[in-house]
């Protein structure tokens, strides 16, 4: 099985709740952001301002490309598809994050390592999805299971 999530832009409101129940999970630090939602202001064809939501968060990628440029192999994929980001191994020579085309991955300056969303493994571990999914008003995130 594999593990990913689902973002649909047309149901995101704006509200930015799976950035704060992200945060509140994991107890990350100010400045570390695991998972953001990127608000863009366009002009449609009739001139109407619109608003759009992007969503940047780590793919976990089939061929994650932070994977081999990692040079304390800090970085692992699980069978699932889960990637993750081995703190203990991490050096925070930060190779991964410039790697990541997706922005996903930060730099936790107080802990000197890379950091990023890891699916909330402790979630699924009790058949719970992601705090994010969990939170998300309009129902724009969903946790994919590839069976």
């Amino acid at each position: 099985m594999t593990l990913r999530l689902l973002f649909n832009p047309t149901r995101c409101i704006g509200c930015f709740a799976c950035e704060v129940a992200c945060k509140q999970e994991h107890a990350l630090e100010r400045g570390i952001r695991w998972i953001r939602v990127e608000r863009k202001e366009i002009l449609e064809d009739d001139k109407k301002p619109m608003l759009h939501f992007n969503l940047k968060v780590c793919e976990h990628c089939d061929d994650p490309p932070c994977l081999p440029v990692c040079p304390s192999e800090a970085i692992i994929r699980r069978p699932d598809g889960i990637v993750l980001i081995d703190r203990e191994q991490c050096t925070g020579c930060e190779q991964c994050i410039e790697a990541c085309p997706f922005e996903a991955i930060v730099y936790d300056p107080d802990l000197e390592i890379a950091s990023k969303c890891d699916l909330c493994l402790d979630r699924l571990a009790h058949n719970l999805d992601p705090n994010c999914v969990t939170h998300c008003q309009g129902e724009a995130i969903l946790i994919f299971r590839d069976r």
